[in-house]
């Protein structure tokens, strides 16, 4: 199959099912928002968001694995591939203990980041105890770094698809008989078992007998080498993600978050489909630079650069003026908290968007360690702007 048919399916698929698991969010949250309320409705996704950090373990994995394996990819070295794999689960083993180290701190100062009087101290740490099983699969990792190079995303697709129903549908199960944290963050647990074992399946019947590969000393050199860069982009790129959501948890409480939240959830639906273009289309690039095709590959970079930019710049209009009128059907009066966050929600997709697409470049060339200074600016700004709009909301109020 050629590069653009695959980048084609990964597109669609990514495009399409997506649209899936955002129209069922949308029709679930007032549900959730209902039976939950919205105190712990905020508390619950702060307390994912706060997890999220910890699973940066398996962001990093699986950024080393794809810089060091995209290349042979493209190659056709699937030899070397099979050796820098187990490698790469080998390291993640080695590695564990550090998210489980910060986890056990984290679950104690769990009742100082998530300010709430609905949920006592010890269910939040019991909620957050439970979601450290899944850690337990992060060495496995490496899997979905094999499908991605592979041009098979659409695959990934499909799995998170199905991933996010379940989730959505085991959520409301639970709201619905009365169930708290502990049991949401349960569900939580479950879903992300089957996700990585379905990922892992279809990685060994790529790969078979990766396990039984013994990996070399200088393999997993190899793999430990971008650990530091990768975890700089990882976590910089994690904090503007949902850094802004955490610091508002943190000063202003959980049901505070809750609206700001869900004021992100129409732009995170045209966000979630430019990001689809730049996940379709980045192992293809990787590949023609190992094919050292480097004129092609400029012309290709600067084609889907402006086609992200242009399209993102189409997106922004609409979706900001009509912001406010959607959550006003949506979820009714209460949710809407001001143009000021309205305006700067659609200026940060318009920035991630592309931002995104050269950093899966960057990533699967493997110059993780250049594009580090620009990650940490963009983070320093990110805070000091989120720190900022905290305090004057306490000040002036929504604006």
């Amino acid at each position: 199959m050629s590069r653009f048919k695959k980048s084609l399916h990964n597109f669609l698929s990514q495009s399409l099912l997506s649209k899936v698991t955002i129209l069922a969010g949308f029709l679930a949250t007032p549900l959730l928002l209902d039976l939950l309320g919205e105190e712990t409705f905020g508390a619950y996704r702060v307390l994912i968001q706060w997890f999220s950090y910890l699973a940066i373990f398996e962001v990093v994995l699986n950024g080393t694995t794809i810089g060091r394996i995209s290349l042979f990819v493209g190659e056709g070295k699937y030899l070397e591939v099979k050796k820098l794999l187990k490698a790469s689960i080998d390291v993640g083993c080695k590695y564990l203990f550090v998210p489980l180290l910060f986890g056990a701190l984290w679950i104690y100062f769990l009742p100082a980041l998530i300010k709430t009087e609905a949920i006592s101290s010890g269910e939040l740490r019991w909620a957050g105890g439970a979601l450290l099983i899944s850690l337990f699969l992060g060495p496995l990792t490496g899997f979905r770094a094999l499908i991605d190079c592979q041009q098979k995303s659409y695959l990934l697709t499909i799995i998170n698809t199905t991933r996010g129903l379940l989730l959505i549908l085991g959520g409301l199960g639970a709201a619905y008989f009365g169930a708290g944290l502990l049991q949401l963050a349960i569900v939580e647990v479950v879903v992300q078992v089957f996700g990585v074992l379905a990922v892992c399946y279809i990685g060994m019947r790529a790969l078979p007998n990766v396990f039984k590969e013994k990996a070399t000393k200088e393999d997993k050199e190899s793999i430990e080498s971008l650990n530091k860069p990768v975890f700089v982009s990882a976590l910089t790129a994690h904090i503007g993600l949902v850094g802004d959501n955490l610091i508002i948890a943190w000063i202003l409480g959980a049901k505070a978050a809750t609206p700001f939240l869900l004021m992100q959830r129409l732009g995170q639906m045209a966000h979630s489909q430019l990001l689809a273009i730049g996940n379709a289309t980045w192992a293809g690039l990787v590949e023609l630079r190992a094919q050292k095709k480097y004129k092609r590959l400029e012309e290709r970079f600067l084609e889907i650069n402006e086609l992200i930019g242009g399209l993102t710049l189409i997106c922004i209009a609409p979706l900001l003026v009509y912001n406010e009128k959607f959550m006003m059907l949506w979820l009714g009066e209460g949710q809407y908290i001001g143009h000021a966050i309205n305006l700067f929600i659609f200026l940060n997709l318009w920035l991630s968007s592309v931002s995104s697409f050269w950093g899966w470049l960057i990533g699967g060339i493997g110059l993780q360690k250049e594009w580090q200074p620009f990650t940490l600016w963009g983070t320093g700004i990110n805070i000091v702007v989120s720190l900022v709009g905290c305090y004057l909301s306490v000040i002036l109020g929504p604006f």
